[in-house]
């Protein structure tokens, strides 16, 4: 198909070839010379796309895709294929018009598969489009607390988290796992990956967990079920709980702690009170002093403690007596979740306050008032009973006698027996209590 239209034009059709070559001319025999002007660059067709098998697969990538269409290379590398614009893996080109690729990850949607040789790339069309499918289903990431932990409310509410946006939730899809009678779901609120479920705690104290239960009615955007095809594999159990606190604190025990005695005539006392669970608010107002005798003046002067155990100081007062530790009906004492304490408490230890100093009410003759005897009993009452006697705490008063001494001491609580040697010569003997006697009652009074 040579053709020239004048002594310096030609047409020509190129036969087939490859690179770059020269065009020469030749005219009977006369052979032009080779240039750079005469080369001709043989350019490869650009390839063409017209069918893929499957023309789907999932948004993780990995799904072995044939491709037909034409001017493929086989050669290895030769030809790159790309789906949205990005790689393939695995590309592989089994003839000019048949290659199979590896798709790579993608987001849902439709993107173009591209096959480009030597430069030259396919034009996009409806028969190189590849849809990428949501496949994962949707779990269940999380169900936290929503409310402080723990609680005395009516209704909890905790929010469920999905990894990814679904549609289908609704009560049904939960279940609760109590220790406490009568809870319920209330209501579901929420869209796309997160839902709100709020719980009316039933009564009673213990635990409530929020489980969801997977029926294969929870849908991801792409239809997949929750957990996959098939119940129950989609199931959450492992949620965070509330404890559920609906029982008033109470007061386990009072008792002494300073001293631990019950007898005392110290100026201060203490009592530890004791609650069967941590409460707070906890201050004198809450506690009122029984006392009996002659105790006046007696006052609370400090409470200290924290959780379940607190210790109220008390000024013993003035005079005798008992004093017990109440605590009022009109105690604003609440529990860590506001429930508040079921009063009064009147069943707590009590001290016996003794202030009083014992006296000697009595110093009395065991044998006749005149003898002979080499010793002689003296009976010694006091007016309560009494520790620490001893001989130094007796002194003896004579008159024409000498040597006369005390040879010993017995007995216990209110009285004792104190023998005397009654010495030489004749007179009077008296026993008498030293001002210097060391004696005490069994409260320390001297």
């Amino acid at each position: 198909n040579v053709s020239c239209s004048s002594t310096t034009r030609c047409v020509a059709t190129s036969p087939a070839g490859t690179g770059i070559v020269d065009v020469t001319v030749n005219v009977y025999g006369q052979v032009s010379a080779v240039n750079s002007n005469d080369r001709f660059t043989y350019v490869s067709p650009a390839p063409s796309v017209t069918g893929i098998t499957p023309n789907s697969g999932s948004t993780n990538g990995g799904t072995v895709v044939a491709i037909s269409g034409t001017n493929f290379d086989i050669t290895p590398g030769a030809t790159t294929i790309t789906f949205g614009g990005d790689a393939a893996t695995n590309v592989s080109c089994s003839s000019l018009t048949l290659c199979s690729a590896e798709t790579p990850p993608a987001s849902v949607g439709i993107v173009d598969v591209i096959v480009t040789v030597a430069g030259q790339s396919s034009t996009a069309s409806v028969a190189d489009e590849f849809t990428y499918l949501d496949t994962t289903p949707p779990t269940v990431v999380s169900s936290t607390r929503l409310n402080a932990d723990p609680t005395a409310l009516g209704s909890v509410s905790f929010i469920v988290t999905f990894s990814e946006a679904v549609n289908g939730v609704d009560e049904l899809d939960f279940n609760l796992n109590p220790t406490v009678i009568g809870a319920s779901v209330a209501s579901v609120t929420g869209t796309g990956a997160a839902r709100t479920v709020t719980v009316d705690t039933g009564t009673g104290s213990g635990t409530l967990r929020l489980d969801v239960t997977d029926d294969d009615s929870i849908l991801d955007l792409g239809g997949n079920p929750l957990g996959g095809i098939n119940v129950g594999n989609g199931n959450f159990t492992s949620g965070e709980s509330y404890t559920i606190d609906k029982d008033a604190p109470s007061v386990v025990s009072s008792v002494r702690i300073n001293p631990v005695t019950e007898n005392t005539n110290q100026a201060t006392i203490s009592f530890q009170v004791t609650f069967s669970e941590a409460v707070t608010s906890v201050d004198s107002a809450d506690f009122s002093l029984t006392t009996s005798g002659s105790i006046a003046g007696a006052s609370i002067t400090s409470v200290t403690g924290t959780g379940s155990i607190y210790t109220i100081g008390v000024n013993s007062g003035t005079g005798n007596g008992t004093i017990r530790l109440d605590i009022l009906n009109t105690a604003a004492i609440d529990d860590v979740v506001g429930n508040a304490l079921v009063g009064p408490y009147i069943a707590g230890q009590a001290f016996t306050i003794d202030k009083t100093i014992p006296s000697v009410t009595s110093i009395g003759r065991v044998n006749l008032s005149t003898t002979n005897l080499n010793s002689v009993v003296y009976t010694v009452t006091f007016s309560e009973s009494v520790v620490n006697v001893g001989g130094a705490d007796f002194v003896l008063t004579t008159s024409g006698v000498t040597g006369a001494s005390i040879f010993g001491v017995s007995g216990t609580g209110t009285t004792r027996n104190v023998t005397v040697l009654t010495g030489t010569g004749n007179g009077t003997l008296r026993l008498d209590v030293r001002n210097t006697a060391t004696i005490n009652d069994v409260v320390g009074n001297a």
